[in-house]
Formats: C-alpha cells, structure tokens, sequence
C-alpha cells in the first residue's frame, strides 16, 4: 500500500460552481455521492498552523482494511446498494431475470440500475450474460446562482434583430430543475424524471438557474428539462432527448471515477447524440487546483505513495493557502490505469488527521471480481481541520499511474496538476468543454478544469460566470455557470444557420469567439461572443436593407411632413428592429425625434415605416440647412438632406428666448440661453445654437426689440 497523489476530480465544484456545491453528477465512478455545499475559508483565528510534522519522514499509521468504511466498499450482507448491471444485448430483455435479484431502477441501452444485497450482486456477476456489475455513481453538480444579464454577450441586441431561438429544441439534463412558477414555464416542452427515489425538483435551484439563463438567452426555444443521478440516468435521459429530436443539450453535471479519456460511458452517450445530430454543451469542471495524477511512487518501500520525494501527505489547502485544511462535506475520488485491464491493482484512499496522527475516512475496496479501478472517501466536518490525502497499494502490481479528484473541493491543494483535470461528460471528443470566465475580473477562473484529453485540447471555448443570480443568494459561478450561456448562444446560431451540424456549430462558436490570453487547454479558442457568432450566419444568409424611400428636400414651418423608410429582409429568418427618426440641425443637434420600436420583417419580404411630423413640430424651427437621420437599432443608416423655411412674418429665432413676452431680451432671459448652450439644455422645447445665444447676447447689449 502506497501513498498516492491522486488526481482530485474536482467535478461537483468545477463543472458547476464555486459558490455553493450541491451534489450533481459528475463521475463513473461505483458509488453515489451527494455533496453539500462548498467548504467554507476560514477565519484567521480559525485557519489550522502547519503541523509541526512536514510529512517528511511521517510514520503513518499501518492501516487495517475495513470496507465497511469506503464510500464504495462492500457493505454487510443484509444492506442494500445501487448498482449498474452490464449485459451483452439490451437490458430490458433481461428485466424480469435481474427482478429475482433485486429492485429494478432505470434501464437504458444495454445497462440497469438494480439495488440489490452485495451476497446477490456477487450471483449476477456469474451469469454468462452479464459483462459487468459496479457500484452506481451519481453526478455532481458544478455551480449555482443564476445571471440576468443578458447584455453581457448581447444577447438582447440578437433578439431585437429577431433572432431568438425559435423552432429550436434544448435539452437540459441535471438533478433536476423547477418546472412550475418559473419563468421559463412557458418555454417547457417536456420533462422527464429519470430518479426513481425523487422528484424531478426536489433540489432545484442549481438547474433551475442554468434552464433559466438557457430561456432568458434563447426565449423562443423549447426546453425540454431531465432528472437524472446515476450514469444509467444520464443515458435514458440522453436517449430522450434524441427522440425528441433535441438540436442542443447542456449537460449540468460531472460523474467522477471514470476514465478521463474519453472512452468512459457518459463520454460515449455524448458521442452517440452528436452523431444523431445534436450539439451537446458540457461545462468541464472545477478541480484544476485539486487535481493530482503521477505516476505511483514508493521510494522508501513501505506501500505509501509519494507525493514529493519523502512526503506522503497531499494536504488540503496546501500548506500556507489561506483554506489550509477544511471542513464541511469533503469528497475525493481515487482511480488508477487499469480501466479495461485483466491484471488490476489494489489501492487503498485515506483522509489523515496531522493533528490527531489518524485517519478520519477510509476507502478500502477490494479490486476483484471485475471491480473498478476507483476508491472514494467522504468526510464531513463543522470544524476546520488539518487534514490531507493519503494513498496505499495493498496488492497486485505498481506499475500504474493514479488520479485524484476532489468532487466539492475547488481550492489549492499542497501538490496538484493542473493538466488533465476535465471530467466526464466533458471528455467527450465531440462535447462543446466550457471554461468558466470570471466576468467582473475580466479573466479565467483559477480553478476551472484544463485540458489536454488524450491529444485534444480538452477545452472548446469559455463561458462568462460570476455574474449576478436570483436563483440563489449570490452569483451563478463555476463551469455550471458558463455552460448556460454557451448553449444558449448555440440556440441561436441554430435559428439563424437554418440547422446546421454539431461539427458546424462548434466551428462558429470557437471561430468567433473573443481571444483569452490563455493556451486553448485552459480557454479552447476564447470567450464565447453571441454577437459574433450570430453575425457569421447573418452574413452568409440574411441581409436586412434599410432605404429613405420618402422624405422631404424641404420644410416650410407650421407645416407638417412624412418621412418613410423601407426595410427589406432578404434572409431566412424573421427580423424584429427598433427605429428612429431625427431632424438633425447643422449644429448636430435633434431638434425633432420619433421612435417606432419592434418593427419585424418578415423572412423574404419588405416593411414600410411612416414617421409622420405634425406641423406644431416645424413651427419654431429656425430657417437653415438640416439632415433627416434614421437609425437601425441604435446604428445610422439613411440620411439625406433638407432646407428649413420660416416664413411666420411675427417670428423671430429669438422669440423663444424672451420669456416674459414683452419683445426684449433681459439679463435673466440671457443667462439663461448661455446656460441650456453650455449643458445642453432646451429653451422653447429646442437646443439652443451657438449663433442663436451670440444674437441673443447681443440683442441684450444693445436692448433692442425682437420680432415685429
């Protein structure tokens, strides 16, 4: 038995969130975990001092296997676990067979759920049609809050170009979400229960955020909303939402104890439904500071794994972090290169006490019978505690490289590898991976899980987080946070291409992103850019025109006029677009304004707009060289020029200035035409022009009359 660095999977904080963690699928590995929330940073009084033991040359103690105690472990006979029966051939014929043995729970594909007594998953596993028999693993969830700001990619700016999602189906699959007195209600279009032991929102929050922000970005979008928490889950859920004929699906959940290569079942489902012409969204993960994965060291021979030279402790926190030790619900994941192997290692998982020289969580499965190369510890605790990571070898060869991964644990550990640290779904090689984006410190997050997988990146593109939540308390953060957007932004790519390929989709998310100052293990390509992405369809496809078919060349004052423009949209897709009409004077100033908001062209067709201005408008306009402006949402473009006439005999430019009515030009009335100049302000309902306060200056000066 060896001390092993093992790479901390940190999926439940990575993929979802930093702020608070709740249990979310994230690994496949054999065993459920439902986390709690993130340990807190202590204090200053509460921050656990190096021990005075280094570790070097620690005597550990010699440990003394007890299964009972491993979260995977083997329990006592009468107790019942979930696990997932592998057969050759399609489970569901084999359903009433697996029944004798236990309680049936979902079947999907060629695997089921079955709970059952250890003493008779042991009798499945000789049945010749069975391939496999494992503990079950639940995914974890990697974020929480919820963003309402939309402007951050523009999103607002698409819709009002009509570009909204419509006609797009998106598929969430997580614990779960609400699906009552939401404001996406509208948007559902089904939701399916995977969980046979609750309902679909009895943890809701953390995918009611990520559904929410999915809608707030695609509002014409179906949403079809899943809940899942075992592997089996995850596949049924998959499969669903490909006969729904889903075109995007966000996955909010990591599933640990897998291999990270890709190869693992969660990454096959992912494959299987890009194949079937889905583009899946995956948020990567939390762990990249927890993550720990070298090859199993042993220099002094005594089965402990070596995390540096003579140190056989990987403390949590590191040594002079300011979370140096931890407390609150702790969960790691060990597991070693023997997946798909004949020959398999035995390794032992260990949490160490410095303090109280003991080992507070103990993972101690015995790898026979076909078991998985995986151990998992679980720990909770209400105080802070100086506590680290402890790996033994108990059997078979050390020729393995080991993994550690932390499933809530998003901080520093003493040693941690930050390569390789991306989880299952996100493994996929056809997964959009999403890095998290810390949006109000422009940069991406420490923690956020980098690549490569395999001889691929690992990541495709960045996601904005931490931005402001009403779902939770805080601020939606983590990978779990990015994902949202980043699925949301490929709805709408959808809607504007006219359905394109995953392949094609992640080409135009990835091209157009915005570049991150990081290699693309860390950020893909860059920071997802909706505008952008859109755009390029746009360009390719659409083309809205905007024309000044009719206006006048020039204005007689106290006499109304019409100005019209014709919009015409030569795309594929409808367009909606907000307009706006000026009469501009050579002074640049709007002396006339009129808005029509939400003018939709329809795809193929043309749209006339009639500003019509009354007489009352022209009646105090100065004689002068103007400019009809008409702007697109926000953007000039048509302009052309007009002649103002005032022909009223009794007006004078300065009538407007004279307040008190009486033909003459006070110190007052003065003052205050130098005054609106100066800020911008209005007299008479106008701007006042330079020439037109000099006049007014002067016609006080010299105390003349004004008008007739």
């Amino acid at each position: 038995m060896k001390l092993s660095t093992f790479a901390i999977l940190l999926v439940v904080a990575s993929l979802l969130c930093i702020a608070a963690l709740v249990a979310v699928p994230t690994h496949e590995t054999t065993s459920s975990i439902a986390l709690s929330n993130a340990p807190d940073t202590p204090t200053e009084s509460e921050q656990v001092q190096s021990s005075n033991v280094s570790g070097n040359g620690t005597e550990l103690p010699q440990p003394e296997r007890d299964a009972s105690t491993s979260v995977l472990g083997s329990q006592p006979t009468t107790t019942t676990e979930s696990y997932v029966v592998v057969v050759d051939g399609n489970a569901s014929n084999y359903s009433t067979l697996l029944a004798a043995y236990g309680e049936l729970g979902t079947i999907s594909d060629d695997r089921a759920d079955v709970t059952m007594r250890p003493t008779n998953a042991s009798a499945v596993r000789s049945l010749e049609w069975v391939v496999s028999v494992r503990r079950q693993s639940h995914g974890v969830r990697t974020t929480t809050g919820l963003n309402e700001n939309i402007s951050s990619i523009e999103a607002d700016t698409i819709h009002r170009n009509g570009i909204q999602g419509d006609g797009v189906k998106v598929g969430v699959i997580g614990v779960g979400p609400a699906v009552s007195d939401v404001p996406y209600e509208g948007q559902i279009a089904g939701v399916r229960n995977f969980k046979d032991d609750e309902p679909i929102d009895a943890s809701p929050d953390h995918d009611t955020a990520a559904a929410e922000q999915v809608a707030e970005i695609a509002p014409g979008a179906e949403l079809y909303l899943t809940g899942v928490r075992s592997s089996t889950d995850f596949g049924a859920a998959m499969q669903y939402l490909i006969d729904q004929d889903a075109d995007i699906v966000l996955t909010e959940l990591a599933y640990y104890g897998r291999p990270g290569d890709g190869s693992s079942y969660i990454a096959r489902q992912v494959d299987t439904a890009t194949a079937e012409g889905v583009t899946v969204v995956s948020p990567a993960g939390n762990g990249r500071l927890s993550h720990y994965e070298s090859q199993f060291s042993d220099p002094d021979d005594d089965s402990y794994h070596n995390f540096d030279r003579d140190d056989e402790l990987n403390r949590l926190g590191g040594v002079d972090s300011a979370v140096a030790g931890a407390r609150g619900q702790l969960t790691f994941y060990l597991t070693w290169s023997d997946f798909g192997s004949d020959s398999v290692s035995d390794y032992d998982f260990y949490l160490y006490n410095e303090r109280t020289g003991n080992f507070v969580a103990a993972s101690e499965r015995a790898q026979t019978n076909g078991a998985a190369p995986v151990e998992a510890i679980s720990y909770s605790t209400s105080e802070f505690e100086p506590l680290s990571l402890v790996v033994y070898h108990y059997a078979g060869d050390t020729d393995d490289q080991i993994e550690i991964h932390g499933a809530n644990w998003p901080y520093r550990n003493q040693y941690h590898v930050p390569e390789g640290s991306v989880v299952p779904p996100a493994t996929a090689s056809t997964a959009v991976s999403t890095a998290a984006y810390v949006t109000p410190e422009a940069r991406l997050a420490d923690y956020s899980a980098e690549g490569p997988v395999t001889d691929r990146p690992g990541i495709s593109i960045a996601g904005y987080s931490h931005l402001p939540a009403t779902t939770y308390d805080d601020v939606f953060t983590g990978t779990s946070g990015a994902g949202p957007y980043v699925a949301g932004t490929a709805a709408l790519v959808e809607e504007a291409s006219g359905g394109v390929s995953p392949a094609e989709t992640r080409t135009i998310l990835q091209q157009t992103a915005d570049p991150v100052p990081q290699p693309p293990e860390r950020t893909g390509t860059g920071l997802i850019n909706a505008t952008a992405a859109v755009s390029s369809i746009y360009d390719l496809e659409f083309g809205v025109s905007t024309e000044l078919t009719e206006a006048p060349t020039q204005i007689t004052s106290t006499e109304g006029y019409e100005v019209v423009l014709t919009l015409t949209n030569a795309g594929g897709a409808a367009r909606t677009q907000n307009i706006t009409y000026d009469l501009v004077d050579s002074d640049g100033k709007s002396q006339i304004t009129s808005v029509k908001t939400d003018v939709r062209v329809a795809s193929g067709d043309s749209n006339s707009s009639k500003f019509t201005i009354d007489g009352a408008d022209t009646e105090r306009l100065d004689s002068g060289d103007y400019t009809h402006v008409v702007a697109v949402d926000g953007s000039t473009t048509a302009t052309q020029n007009v002649t103002v006439v005032n022909q009223t005999t009794a007006y004078s430019p300065l009538s407007r200035f004279d307040q008190n009515n009486d033909n003459r030009i006070d110190r007052n009335e003065a003052v205050r035409a130098i005054i609106a100049y100066n800020t911008g302000g209005t007299i008479g309902g106008r701007q006042a022009t330079r020439e037109q306060v000099v006049s007014v200056i002067i016609a006080y000066n010299a105390d003349s009359r004004i008008g007739s």
